[in-house]
């Protein structure tokens, strides 16, 4: 593209623009030696290379022929006036200039082209640590060509691959970094050079003698982006740089807005956005090694200026999700829970080394601090789950949080943590979410007040039961039942309630399922809680289902489809329409079970679903391997990229659900055999969150059922043909259902079976195809 746009006989001026240390001198050099003549003569466009920024004078320009003009580094004092350009230009008009430079130079006419840094190394890669998959990734292949070149011994192998994959996340790809990174390794081991760097990544220094000052250091790259900004830029983006990780447009002072831009065009902000989402509102980060710079800076300062920004930052975040907490579940949800996440930033983010304690502060919290007696958590037996799972490292909202409890302010910080239910369970910040829990009640006097630990106690539990440690989870919903209980809040004991017969459900116990959720979502129907209620029949027709009772699940489902819909609860209703196709699919419409599924991998999809996306994605795999088999491939990389983010969130599938999808997997692994299935299974792994919704969605609809005329008339079940006699009789669906024992909307999926088979329009002509039986 850049090649093309210089050949351009239109083309007067092209700027590459990017933060420094990003490339662009090297990039502008590489093109330029395409477009001008080799060292034997051969023809070509002659180039004016002036690395000092200065163009060469009007004697020196050729008086015919396309030029080509190299202006690497127009920055600061060397930065030329856009007059000055558009002199030169106009002087001399068969010349094109190529420049390089922070930001453009505001010239009319002038094309710009953004060089970003080079791609990282995915997560689910990092944990993988796969030499050969990471060996593949852009910044990962520069470092390993610049570390073999300072150290020759040096190699990409499973031992390192892991440290080597986060050294790259931690630097964010920019070359210059690596580049400083890789001459370390001579000295340091991966693993021991990212632990240094974890603690202070602005710490890289010592590049080759040859080199620009400013690619000697990563301090010294941040302050050759920072110079030339007003007092008050400067300031902006040091405060900005307390966001660990991102920050959303709330996050910004509104007297700071329109400088916004500026920051931008300089490279000293970025705009990041979260894995998969498609953002209504703009993210911004400040990269590496920028942040690093500023937060040093602060910190040297000793101001109180980094502690007066975590402040303001800590606060803001307190307020938001205070704000977005009591909509999370209510009317609406979707936005407010998508804002809180935006403004937190991606549901992953870098990770520590192998080894790292287990969320913030490690299971017992920082040094110093103590577990309060007695314990809030009763102890809930050995901890389930997959061995040697490491903690995602800490996130935007750990930032907020870990300032509030440095600040004291213990009742805040278990607010926000409380707020923070619904973004961490739909972006599967499980681990994080639970080692928060666990943190609040131990950190010291003054002990936190009895309803908040009983919220507390009930967060970690259904945290738990999105991990799928059943157990546990009745274990501590349970507890925080009986301290909501000896409180007499009649409401939050109803919604626990809820939580607690879906627990059950889980480990196993319908019955003790349906006595726990039908006083619940009659308590809270009475006290207006329309969309906990909601989910609270959808928990419960699932335990109807399983213990048989299908008229009583559907009319439940109704119930709570209807409600869903109208409150606008996004992750209510995907997980409603995943009970109704598993009604539909036992009843043998599978075609029907598709279009559920479908439809709940939509609303996923909008709210940016990652703890009950793995259970969508099996679900509709196996619904489309029933209605169109010749998918078989699809399936495979689809129960693939479930299992792959079920393991990246932290979660496991009850143990009857993997011996199933095991014997599914037998099952496809010899109908496409060994070459076929490992393809598939390696293009799963490869898909992502993202990847996996637009896979599934993606799948071609269940081919359009043959007409009468077309194929014959189809065989109706049993419970059809009662169906279609009770039509021709002129009875209502509800009367037709209310005679069977069914419910309405069974009956109409009935009929609607019935009309598609027969090949009928109306119910008339049901009546008439039914008349002719007699």
């Amino acid at each position: 593209m850049l090649e093309g746009a210089l050949r351009d006989p239109g083309t007067r001026m092209v700027t590459l623009v990017g933060p420094a240390g990003v490339g662009k001198s090297v990039l502008a050099a590489a093109v330029a030696s395409t477009l001008t003549p080799g060292p034997a003569g051969t023809p070509g466009t002659p180039v004016f290379d002036a690395l000092r920024g200065t163009a060469p004078g009007a004697g020196a320009m050729p008086a015919a022929g396309r030029t080509l003009l190299l202006l690497d580094g127009c920055d600061h004092a060397r930065r030329r006036s856009p007059e000055a350009m558009a002199a030169l230009l106009a002087a001399h008009p068969g010349v094109t200039v190529l420049a390089t430079a922070l930001e453009p130079l505001g010239l009319y006419g002038e094309r710009t082209v953004q060089v970003a840094p080079l791609p990282v190394p995915l997560p689910h890669e990092v944990e993988t640590g796969d030499p050969t998959e990471l060996g593949r990734v852009p910044a990962v292949v520069l470092f390993v060509l610049r570390a073999t070149r300072s150290c020759p011994g040096f190699a990409l192998t499973e031992e390192n691959a892991e440290a080597v994959g986060r050294l790259c996340a931690l630097l964010e790809g920019l070359p210059a970094s690596l580049e400083l990174a890789a001459g370390r390794m001579r000295l340091y081991s991966p693993a021991a050079l990212l632990a240094r760097l974890t603690r202070s990544p602005g710490a890289l220094s010592g590049g080759p003698a040859s080199t620009p000052e400013r690619h000697r250091s990563l301090a010294a790259l941040a302050e050759f982006g920072l110079e030339g900004l007003t007092a008050d830029e400067r300031e902006l983006v040091e405060r900005l740089s307390v966001h660990e990780g991102g920050f959303g447009a709330l996050g910004v002072p509104r007297s700071a807005e329109d400088a916004l831009d500026r920051l931008l065009e300089r490279g000293v902000l970025r705009l990041a956005h979260p894995d998969g989402a498609r953002a209504a509102e703009p993210r911004y980060a400040v990269p590496e090694p920028v942040r690093s710079y500023c937060l040093a800076r602060l910190a040297d300062a000793g101001d109180g200026r980094r502690e007066e920004a975590a402040d303001e930052h800590a606060d803001r975040y307190a307020r938001l999700a205070a704000t977005a907490a009591p909509r999370g579940r209510g009317p609406g949800p979707a936005p407010w829970v998508g804002r809180l996440a935006h403004q937190a930033g991606k549901h992953h983010g870098r990770r520590e080394g192998r080894g790292a304690s287990r969320g913030p502060g490690g299971p017992q919290g920082p040094p110093g601090t103590r577990k309060a007696a007695p314990p809030p958590f009763p102890p809930p037996g050995p901890r389930r789950g997959r061995a040697g799972a490491r903690p995602r490292a800490p996130n935007p909202d750990r930032g907020a949080l870990e300032r509030l409890v440095a600040r004291g302010d213990r009742a805040t910080a278990a607010a926000t943590v409380l707020a923070c239910r619904e973004p961490w369970l739909a972006q599967g910040r499980l681990r994080e979410g639970t080692a928060w829990c666990e943190r609040m009640p131990a950190e010291g006097p003054p002990g936190l007040p009895e309803p908040v630990l009983a919220r507390l106690t009930e967060l970690a539990g259904v945290l738990a039961l999105a991990r799928g440690e059943t157990a546990e989870a009745v274990h501590l919903l349970r507890s925080a039942l009986d301290r909501s209980k000896r409180l007499g809040d009649r409401r939050q004991t109803a919604a626990i309630g809820a939580q607690w017969g879906e627990a059950l459900l889980a480990d196993g116990d319908p019955h003790g399922a349906v006595a726990a959720l039908e006083p619940a979502a009659a308590a809270l129907e009475s006290m207006g809680a329309a969309a906990a209620a909601a989910r609270a029949r959808t928990s419960l027709a699932r335990a109807q289902h399983e213990l048989g009772r299908t008229r009583a699940a559907a009319k439940l489902l109704d119930q709570a489809q209807s409600a869903l819909r109208r409150v606008g609860d996004v992750r209510g209703l995907a997980e409603a329409l995943r009970g109704r196709a598993a009604l539909e699919a036992d009843s043998g419409e599978h075609e029907d079970a598709f279009r559920s599924l479908r439809e709940g991998l939509r609303l996923a999809e909008e709210c940016a679903e990652h703890t009950r996306l793995p259970w969508l994605v099996e679900d509709f795999a196996l619904a489309a391997l029933r209605v169109t088999p010749e998918q078989r491939p699809r399936v495979v990389r689809l129960l693939t990229a479930s299992e792959a983010l079920r393991a990246r969130i932290g979660a496991t599938a009850p143990a009857a659900r993997r011996a199933s999808l095991a014997e599914v997997s037998d099952g496809l692994r010899v109908r496409l055999g060994w070459t076929g299935f490992t393809r598939a299974r390696t293009e799963g792994l490869a898909l992502g969150p993202a990847g996996a919704l637009r896979e599934a969605l993606s799948s071609p609809a269940p081919a359009r059922t043959r007409t009468a005329e077309e194929a014959g008339p189809q065989p109706l079940t049993p419970r059809q043909v009662q169906v279609a006699m009770l039509v021709a009789e002129g009875m209502t669906n509800r009367q037709i259902a209310e005679k069977l024992g069914l419910s309405e909307w069974t009956v109409v999926n009935h009929v609607r079976q019935i009309m598609r088979r027969l090949g009928c329009s109306s119910r008339i002509q049901v009546a008439w195809a039914s008349g002719r039986w007699s």
